[in-house]
């Protein structure tokens, strides 16, 4: 499938390992078109424990390409999309697992740029990423194309982040946090740090302090 409607419930989407491109009303982004990277199977460096995606298929550090989308199926299910309704504020490269994994990543982040110039749209481009991967130099020329980048740090405590986000052998936390630090040296648009907030027992990364605003918020 290349585009389709979200309907709103992620958890019970029937569509959610399939769109390549997916209409979303984001609370941060606001009308956007999602940009799934890995449609039908999950390729991730993490395997969070409360990622509403399931289970990580292909868990890994290294680039995977499955193949598809290839650029011109990208360019198809953008076309569709825009021809839908060219009212979207931001278009987030996200979807199935980990999107800076993928090797052509700067090569369809410029197609996606391509497509909605075609269409008069001017939307921020953003990128929702677990941060695993900011300490190459090909992600830090690839985060160039991005307005604004939406990079996940859960915690800072090591044994928690092997608890809550179950990273690849070898993934260390002090990894993640120096490419971080190198990232927004050297990246020049609109770097957000996401924390999910989790409390369950042992596994919360939410103090008393912050817990208790979080739950009068």
């Amino acid at each position: 499938m290349l585009y389709a409607r979200c309907p709103g419930d992620c958890t019970k989407c029937p569509h959610r390992n399939l769109p390549i491109v997916y209409r979303i009303r984001s609370r941060r982004r606001g009308d956007s078109l999602g940009v799934n990277l890995y449609p039908g199977r999950k390729v991730c460096s993490f395997d969070c424990v409360y990622c509403f995606r399931g289970p990580t298929a292909v868990k890994t550090l290294h680039p995977v390409d499955l193949g598809y989308p290839a650029p011109r199926d990208l360019e198809k299910a953008l076309e569709l999309a825009l021809g839908d309704s060219a009212d979207v504020r931001s278009i987030d490269f996200s979807g199935n697992g980990e999107p800076t994994l993928h090797p052509r990543l700067a090569e369809l982040a410029r197609v996606a740029r391509a497509v909605a110039a075609s269409h008069g749209v001017s939307a921020s481009f953003g990128v929702f990423t677990n941060s695993s991967t900011f300490g190459e130099h090909r992600i830090l020329e690839a985060l160039q194309l991005f307005d604004h980048v939406e990079a996940k740090l859960d915690t800072a405590d090591p044994a928690k982040f092997r608890a809550l986000n179950r990273p690849v052998a070898g993934l260390e936390l002090e990894r993640v946090v120096e490419g971080l630090r190198r990232s927004r040296k050297a990246y020049g648009g609109a770097l957000a740090v996401q924390v999910m907030l989790v409390d369950s027992g042992p596994l919360s990364n939410a103090p008393p302090r912050t817990r208790a605003l979080w739950q009068t918020s």
